[in-house]
């Protein structure tokens, strides 16, 4: 913590030989890093994650082949009183594909979630909304999402 409330991290991990035999052009790894600044009540965070996808050797690539994801997030919570916390995300998901003329695309989310807690029980409830989850093309009917959760825990 470089500063009183910030918190800064990073993470990687690459993968050993995906077995596709010899000839790989790119092999699958991932990695990401975040911020978050805690003052008074609020606390907001913004990350940013990469993942990319094992590629063989170029005559290889097809037509569906993703190259890599490339997601960004931002948040802020607000702690009512010692009990009751409300939250906001945001997030975006490019894909990018393998072949230079298939268009990248984007999958977007945003969801609200309230958690009340009560001695050793919580209740969360989460409500999130996804525009194209499957990273359908622009041009293409999309299917859109939304749920909503609801969740009690409790402590012995």
């Amino acid at each position: 913590a470089p500063v009183d409330g910030l918190k800064v991290g990073a993470s990687y991990i690459s993968f050993n030989d995906s077995g596709s035999g010899s000839g790989q052009e790119q092999e699958p790894e991932s990695g990401a890093y975040y911020a978050t600044y805690a003052f008074g009540n609020f606390t907001v965070g913004a990350s940013q994650a990469y993942r990319a996808e094992a590629i063989d050797d170029d005559t290889q690539r097809t037509s569906g082949d993703v190259e890599y994801y490339d997601q960004k997030n931002m948040s802020v919570a607000m702690a009512v009183n010692d009990d009751l916390t409300v939250s906001y995300e945001v997030e975006e998901s490019e894909r990018v594909m393998s072949i230079d003329t298939e268009a990248a695309t984007t999958a977007k989310s945003r969801g609200i979630q309230l958690a009340y807690n009560m001695g050793g029980m919580t209740i969360a409830v989460a409500h999130n909304e996804h525009e194209n989850p499957s990273y359908i093309p622009e041009d293409s009917t999309k299917a859109d999402e939304t749920q909503t959760l609801i969740a009690l825990t409790m402590a012995f």
